[in-house]
């Protein structure tokens, strides 16, 4: 029950949104129930959008061919070390990818946000402002957008591989299955949320991720008890399926037992937003994305260290 103007407790009185292209699933089914509708309810990060079959198989199988191979080197590389999450491979597209593959990336996220603009409107004038108003805007080399460190990424998850419970801090985030359960491409694994309920209260503000502070550790610090209680919710989506939720959801990627599973993954904001408005956290994501060649090069001619620490 929640407390109105009045005095008077409410109840919970809707129902998800559900079409053809875009289906609303409850995070925080109380307080989701609660809001107006499903654009004030993902914002305020109670509810997250599944768009079904958002990229063809065939879009998925060119991303999987490049993603698998880039992996595979990246996991050789890593072969004598014992650093951490040597079962998760975190890929920026920018340093693997070809032109091509590129722009099928940003042909999905502006895909994904025509779709989310359908069906719930004003949510992303609300989460990005006026850089993406425009169906032909470019989302990847869009200079008025700032991106999570390493993204737009793909991430590769073999046995053991996962991503602890942790927050984007960034307006959006679009996560596309490449490969699915369903075909026997690998067991377990799956994107958990925890509401804020479940969660319990965050930790210190996360800092800006270096090699001495990776992704792990940062979570790791943020969000204690999420670690120790199972999710509010875990999404197994078939590959071609998007996942919307906006920077303030705590979620991560549970251990996958067996076999290969394949994900895209991009998180992003208005450009010099600094803070979350939600919980006054630091943002740090990049001006830029990481799919420049030059940044490419730098990142690749300091490999060991990100490799080491868990980034790539």
């Amino acid at each position: 029950m929640s407390a109105s103007p009045t005095g008077k407790t409410r109840s919970p009185t809707r129902s998800p949104l559900h079409t053809h292209s875009c289906v609303e699933v409850f995070i925080s089914a109380h307080q989701a129930g609660l809001r107006a509708d499903a654009t004030s309810s993902v914002r305020l990060g109670h509810s997250l959008l599944r768009l079904p079959a958002l990229v063809s198989e065939s879009e998925c199988t060119k991303l999987l061919k490049e993603a698998a191979a880039a992996a595979e080197v990246r996991r050789r590389l890593r072969a004598s070390m014992r650093g951490p999450n040597r079962g998760r491979v975190r890929m920026p597209v920018g340093n693997f990818l070809g032109p091509d593959e590129l722009a099928l990336c940003d042909e999905i996220l502006r895909r994904a946000l025509a779709h989310v603009s359908e069906v719930t409107p004003g949510l992303i004038p609300q989460q990005l402002g006026a850089a993406t108003e425009s169906a032909r805007a470019a989302i990847i080399d869009n200079p008025a957008l700032q991106w999570s460190p390493g993204e737009p990424a793909i991430n590769s998850y073999r046995t053991g591989g996962e991503f602890l419970p942790h927050e984007d801090k960034q307006r959006l985030t679009v996560l596309v299955a490449l490969s699915d359960a369903e075909s026997g491409a690998f067991s377990g694994g799956g994107t958990a949320f925890w509401s804020a309920e479940d969660r319990g209260s965050p930790g210190p503000p996360p800092q800006a991720p270096t090699a001495a502070a990776t992704a792990d550790a940062v979570a790791r610090t943020a969000f204690p008890r999420a670690q120790a209680v199972p999710p509010t919710l875990t999404v197994h989506a078939p590959a071609g399926t998007a996942v919307v939720f906006t920077g303030t959801v705590t979620h991560g990627a549970m251990p996958v037992l067996s076999g290969e599973r394949t994900v895209f993954v991009a998180s992003f904001g208005p450009k010099g937003l600094a803070f979350d408005e939600g919980t006054g956290h630091p943002l740090f994501g990049r001006t830029r994305p990481a799919c420049a060649w030059s940044l490419g090069l730098v990142l690749s001619l300091a490999g060991i260290v990100f490799i080491n620490a868990g980034w790539i």
